[in-house]
């Protein structure tokens, strides 16, 4: 059975689509007329249509209960979950700033040191093995987009 994730709100959902490291389901928006698109969601439909994402429009009630009532800004992506990167992965090393997390179990904890470690330029993230937070969409929301974009390693 697939697993997905339901990415919500602008940033992270922005991200998401730049990074272009998940497999992307549909994305959705909400369906009210008292909504006014963004420039930025404006965008991130046509990026969907050009990568031919399904864009489904529905009321924000449901776009709610996606998200177990979270703050979705009005858009939703259905897509694959984020995988931590294998260390494996990293062959080579450039010189830089690194950050080794360990026991970081707190999702939005999390999130806030990955949001500061792109600010300010951290060139990856590793995590422990053992007791670490899933790269969730609890974890994306609260890095305003940051865990799409900085690698993490386990």
């Amino acid at each position: 059975a697939l697993e997905f994730d339901y990415l919500y709100g602008i940033n992270p959902v922005e991200c998401a689509l730049h990074a272009n490291r998940r497999h992307f389901e549909s994305l959705y928006l909400s369906d009210s007329e008292h909504i006014e698109l963004s420039s930025r969601t404006a965008k991130m439909i046509q990026l969907a249509k050009a990568t031919s994402i399904p864009i489904i429009f529905t009321h924000k009630d449901k776009l709610a209960r996606m998200v177990k009532q979270q703050p979705h800004q009005n858009i939703v992506l259905k897509c694959s979950p984020l995988e931590l990167l294998p260390v494996k992965s990293t062959l080579s090393f450039k010189p830089g700033v690194y950050v080794f997390c360990d026991k970081i179990t707190d999702p939005q904890n999390f999130g806030a040191i990955l949001r500061s470690c792109l600010f300010f330029g951290v060139e990856a993230v590793f995590t422990g093995r053992k007791h670490h937070c899933p790269l969730n969409p609890t974890v994306s929301k609260a890095s305003a987009g940051a865990a799409e974009l900085i690698p993490t390693h386990l």
